[in-house]
């Protein structure tokens, strides 16, 4: 350790009166930050990659809402079956979506068949409440080789 080093440290202390160097304020106070120095960080691939993404997907000129979609599709086809995927994004701690989707008219497109098995005024009372065929045991072979194909069966 240099003497004006040591004088410095004596001086400081308190121990020597006087030093032959002369003491400068900037050398007396001392500086330090309250808080860690932190690294430079290096920003991981995955999160530029992420960035990309976002963007895109706020810029999509292809998309379309969901009732401009429906529309296009029943005018080009009247009569077909759709098969609907809609994919959600939650943010966290977002309830799951529940509840039902009431469609404009009845999506199916054949009617219902129903088969009774009945005998007797019974029988009567299903023919005039309108169901397809009615009858006894005599239909349960037409059944079972596909010859009728009910959709409900009392």
């Amino acid at each position: 350790m240099s003497s004006g080093l040591r004088c410095f440290a004596s001086a400081s202390r308190g121990l020597l009166p006087a030093c032959r160097i002369g003491i400068s304020p900037q050398l007396v106070t001392r500086t330090f930050s309250s808080t860690p120095a932190t690294l430079a960080k290096i920003s991981s691939p995955g999160k530029k990659k992420r960035r990309k993404r976002t963007k895109v997907r706020e810029i999509n000129p292809e998309a379309m809402p969901v009732v401009e979609a429906a529309h296009s599709v029943e005018a080009g086809r009247p009569l077909s079956a759709y098969e609907l995927h809609i994919k959600t994004q939650f943010t966290r701690g977002q309830a799951p979506l529940r509840g039902r989707i009431a469609l404009p008219r009845d999506p199916r497109t054949r009617g219902e068949t129903v088969l009774v098995f009945a005998d007797g005024k019974a029988a009567q009372d299903a023919r005039e409440a309108g169901a397809a065929h009615v009858g006894g045991e005599e239909l349960i072979p037409k059944v079972l080789d596909g010859t009728l194909k009910p959709t409900k069966v009392i």
